[in-house]
């Protein structure tokens, strides 16, 4: 039985209450069987796996490469971008393991899209380095200073996920939608943009997700924040609808 992104996604929070010792292995592998999703063997395999991506270690029961793929996207979406990169990083270590193995094609194949997954699934999910967009903590909380070239300030995955569920993936200011425009290279692509100036707060202060977050394209994001403090939703908005005057 092939193991299928739809048998990961059923699967994962069975592999994780396993982990967190809230089900027996034998519960979750019976569950797994008796739901037609998986054999024995493979579920398994995924709740041995799931341990050593959550931990960032290489693992030696190897899943197709659409199951591997799904397993990190899985862990990415629910725990955020430190557990997505010690995921890639048990994964890669796996096909360090595997070079002893004759599939040689196999390894080149892993190799060649958890790069792809790392250029365009981490900047999708986690945003790239707008002064609102640096990925911080496990706890929903925001604005504590973190040291790169300048002075950013953290932004928790939670936050960003909770945002995107409830407006969806489409530009606050110019309800521009890349999955419109790009198809499926762009359905899971947007930025989120924190309407307070975190530079103004301080200290580190409860987020909320649906007031505090909008999702905003990157154009209009790089223009959001053009001034210091940034130029508020309505204002971009105000500003575009005068030049299409």
């Amino acid at each position: 039985m092939k193991i299928t992104s739809e048998a990961i996604g059923n699967f994962y929070p069975f592999a994780k209450q396993v982990y967190l010792h809230e089900m027996k292995w034998k519960d979750a592998i019976d569950h797994a069987e008796a739901a037609g999703w998986l054999n024995r063997s493979s579920a398994h395999n995924i709740v041995q796996n799931y341990r050593m991506m959550r931990e960032g270690k290489g693992y030696n029961r190897t899943l197709n490469v659409e199951a591997t793929l799904e397993l990190i996207r899985l862990i990415g979406d629910d725990l955020g971008k430190e557990a997505f990169t010690l995921a890639i990083s048990a994964a890669r270590q796996h096909i360090v393991y595997y070079a002893d193995q004759p599939n040689g094609r196999y390894q080149q194949t892993l190799s060649e899209k958890l790069t792809e997954l790392e250029s365009s699934y981490e900047i999708a999910q986690f945003g790239t380095d707008y002064p609102d967009e640096i990925s911080g903590q496990s706890r929903l909380f925001e604005g504590a200073k973190k040291a790169v070239v300048v002075n950013s300030y953290e932004r928790n995955p939670t936050a960003r996920r909770k945002c995107i569920e409830h407006y969806g993936r489409v530009c606050t200011v110019c309800d521009f939608r890349f999955f419109a425009k790009y198809g499926k290279l762009g359905e899971k692509f947007i930025h989120v943009h924190h309407e307070k100036d975190l530079a103004e707060v301080g200290e580190e202060y409860g987020v909320d997700p649906i007031n505090d977050l909008k999702p905003v394209c990157p154009n209009c994001h790089a223009m959001l924040h053009q001034k210091r403090p940034a130029y508020t939703i309505e204002e971009l908005k105000e500003i575009i609808a005068s030049v299409a005057t």
